[in-house]
């Protein structure tokens, strides 16, 4: 697996696969590569990936049992030089005894292929038991005639992965020839439970490269507890195949006649040429005009962790000679519980997402058309540990299925500080100015009415009443309509944010006639994304739900008439030197972070920490931006400076604190909401914007120390 971590795209990349010249059996005559060892690719993409395999032949002599080869692969790219793996692998030649419970069960897929198309090949296999710490299955794919572009595989167990690779990595295995654990399974265990068992359904993707007839058969092998297994079955099914080079299209003209579109199809019906006579007709024919459509994905960035995005770009072309009708997007992440599906866009036509399946249904797209789809993807607290997925988009249309190319990224899982930022520090200020300048218009605006009102009253009076009234009247709607520009040169969204412009151009089909035409209602042809309500509007209406507080563990109990340790609840945090006066609501932590979807102005108590009332550390967390509002509770934490005095407020209490430390960490610190022996708070924001993640990379700490505990007043009183 090749993949470009540049910001451009990489051309002429070249990947071999090579023997390594200093291992002391270099030369092993029963190790061999079957077929091309070096592969092209034309164009790999920033962020993008692609996977180059290698056929290996084991010759099928008792010589080479308990044998071996290292090797290694390169490859070069133009203007980047040669890259290498660092690490080389060795192939191992271990002897295979013949089971029954492993099965090969079906070979599906065309029997008839073009060049330069791309086609789908499944497999079905069982295993019988208690499954296998490693498994092995592939076609004997020759690829010099089908080149493998990605293989995506499902099983009974575990359930719910889709896995990218041939080679099923259960348990954990050592590979690297150089350590005392070579071929054992030392974890951690890739897969829940550490083995894969049941039914395991596999679909290749293949692009023909050139013409020729093979015949498939599929290996099947596995690993468990030290024994090697062999699909005795192996080699008993298989798929014929036939590759030809595709027919030429013909292209023929399009005619329009009276504003309307007519396609034309040509069918290859043989005609004759007229000829003299005694000599044979010449024949002739005419081709079919068809459509080529094909969709291009590119993945930015290529990694991302929990909360954070991915945009999906895919770009639906036609290269063909007629339009593609009917033509549906779909891209599925289903079996990625850990990957939401954020947000859809299209260029053309209507969307839809279900769950984590997001659909387009884009209608006709003409030859020379380019229809752009973008998917913003987010990580959710389902991640744990690092995962690589890899995603392909379909498109269909009448007469055919397209697959784009196939890429990976890289999800960095685990437990994180929560994520209260939502929009950048600019388009906060931003949104601030505007609300001010709004409520400055709302203000003297009416005072500016209400003083020509009371003019008018005072000139029946006297004049000079009149004239002072009516001078502060001009004055305030001065004021409110330069107000009101301010408004306006604001304009309606933030620069740097996407806007979108519609335009409607006429183009005359025909010579324009006396003839009156047909009024065409533009509103009926424009896409119906841009009448959705927009996901800020959405998100901005959601409230944060009134979670249960638990009930604290405390050690030791009160001695009959002694007062026990305050355990209310916070309810108000007030911290004057940056004006903070806001409730406080409780959210609890769901093992990777902590349930903050729907807090606005409430700053939140993190589940998991302390209670003031018993001492320790008592977590904090507030956002720093609010979509839609601007300025979170938290937007000014980082000016805190030492010994500025922060307070909570309980039920029952008043708890003092001074700032004793400030810092930047990163997201996944969860070090600064660890239990301590002093009684503290920790009070956490976003800081550093990422433009191109759009999301706060870091979070700012500022830790307080308990100075003071005092009742509140009215308990004060009430006692």
């Amino acid at each position: 697996r090749v993949c470009n971590t540049g910001d451009t795209a990489a051309a002429n990349i070249v990947t071999s696969f090579v023997w390594d010249t200093s291992d002391p059996v270099y030369f092993n005559p029963y190790i061999s590569v079957s077929g091309p060892v070096s592969q092209t690719l034309s164009t790999l993409p920033a962020s993008g990936c692609a996977d180059f395999y290698f056929n290996v032949l084991i010759s099928r002599n008792a010589g080479a049992l308990d044998t071996s080869r290292i090797y290694a692969l390169t490859t070069t790219a133009a203007g980047l030089g040669t890259i290498s793996t660092t690490t080389y692998r060795e192939i191992y030649v271990a002897p295979l005894t013949p089971v029954s419970n492993l099965t090969t069960t079906s070979i599906t897929g065309p029997t008839s292929v073009s060049v330069g198309r791309f086609y789908p090949i499944v497999v079905t296999e069982t295993t019988s038991g208690t499954g296998y710490q490693q498994v092995e299955h592939f076609l004997n794919l020759p690829n010099s005639v089908l080149g493998l572009t990605s293989v995506s595989s499902t099983f009974t167990t575990p359930s719910g992965v889709t896995h990218d690779k041939l080679y099923a990595d259960a348990c954990g295995w050592s590979n690297d020839p150089f350590t005392s654990t070579y071929r054992t399974c030392i974890g951690p265990a890739p897969f829940t439970g550490g083995v894969v068992s049941g039914t395991l359904v596999t679909t290749y993707t293949v692009q023909v490269l050139q013409p020729g007839t093979v015949t498939l058969v599929n290996a099947l092998y596995g690993y468990t507890n030290g024994a090697y297994h062999l699909a005795s079955d192996s080699g008993a099914d298989s798929l014929a195949i036939n590759a030809t080079q595709p027919l030429p299209s013909i292209y023929l003209p399009i005619v329009l006649r009276n504003s309307r579109l007519r396609r034309v199809v040509a069918t290859p019906t043989p005609t004759r040429t007229p000829t003299a006579s005694g000599t044979p007709a010449t024949p002739t024919s005419t081709g079919t005009i068809t459509p080529n459509p094909g969709a291009t994905k590119t993945i930015t960035p290529g990694e991302a962790r929990i909360g954070q995005n991915f945009t999906f770009s895919i770009r639906i072309t036609n290269n063909g000679s007629a339009p593609a009708l009917s033509v549906i997007f779909t891209d599925t992440l289903a079996s990625y519980n850990y990957l939401d599906i954020a947000n859809l866009t299209t260029s053309k036509g209507t969307r839809n997402i279900s769950g984590r399946v997001a659909t387009a249904n884009v209608g006709t797209v003409n030859p020379g058309e380019v229809v752009d789809v973008v998917l913003t993807v987010r990580v959710n607290n389902n991640a744990t540990g690092t995962q690589t997925p890899c995603n392909t988009a379909q498109i269909r249309f009448t007469g055919g299925t397209r697959n784009s190319n196939q890429q990976c990224f890289r999800v960095i899982g685990g437990s994180t500080l929560p994520g209260t930022g939502e929009i950048s520090l600019e388009e906060a200020a931003w949104l601030s100015m505007r609300k001010s300048l709004l409520t400055l218009f709302l203000i003297l605006f009416p005072m500016g009415l209400l003083a020509f009102w009371l003019g008018g009253r005072a000139m029946r009076h006297s004049a000079t009443g009149f004239r002072r009234y009516f001078a502060a009247g001009a004055i305030l709607i001065a004021a409110a309509l330069i107000t009101g520009c301010g408004l306006l040169n604001l304009g309606g969204t933030p620069e740097g944010e996407s806007q979108i412009d519609v335009f409607f151009t006429e183009v005359p089909l025909s010579t324009p006639t006396a003839t009156p035409s047909e009024t065409i209602n533009p509103l009926a042809y424009m896409p119906t994304y841009l009448f959705a309500t927009p996901v800020a509007a959405v998100e901005a209406q959601e409230t944060l739900p009134s979670f249960p507080i638990p009930a604290p563990t405390i050690q030791s109990t009160p001695e009959a008439g002694e007062t026990g340790p305050d355990t209310s609840a916070i309810e108000r945090i007030v911290i004057p030197s940056i004006n903070v006066d806001n409730p406080v609501a409780y959210v609890p932590f769901d093992g990777r972070t902590w349930l903050i979807r729907g807090l606005k102005q409430e700053v939140a108590w993190m589940g998991d920490t302390s209670w003031p009332g018993l001492g320790g550390n008592t977590g904090l967390a507030g956002h720093v931006t609010l979509r839609g509002i601007g300025n979170g509770p938290f937007r000014y934490l980082a000016d805190l400076t030492l010994g500025d005095v922060i307070t909570l407020e309980t039920e029952l209490n008043r708890y003092t604190y001074h700032v004793r430390e400030k810092r930047t960490v990163e997201e996944t610190d969860m070090t600064v909401v660890s239990q301590t022996e002093t009684a503290q708070i920790t009070l956490i924001t976003c800081i550093d914007w990422d433009t191109t993640l759009e999301y706060y990379i870091h979070r700012v700490i500022v830790v307080a120390e308990l100075v003071k505990v005092e009742p509140l007043p009215n308990v004060q009183s009430s006692k």
